[in-house]
């Protein structure tokens, strides 16, 4: 998708979503808490927050 500049959604509560996406953001209650690229973060600091 991304070499034909299509966007796409992915949500889950599983951490392979590294291997596959560009951007890693977090929501709780409805409120953004974490958006960050996935090559500036990792899983730990993932689970950290949640």
């Amino acid at each position: 998708m991304k070499g034909q500049g299509l966007t796409g959604i992915f949500i889950s509560h599983n951490m392979h979503v590294f291997q596959s996406c560009d951007r890693i953001v977090a929501m709780a209650r409805g409120e953004i808490v974490f958006d960050k690229p996935t090559a500036e973060t990792s899983i730990d600091e993932v689970h950290a927050l949640l």
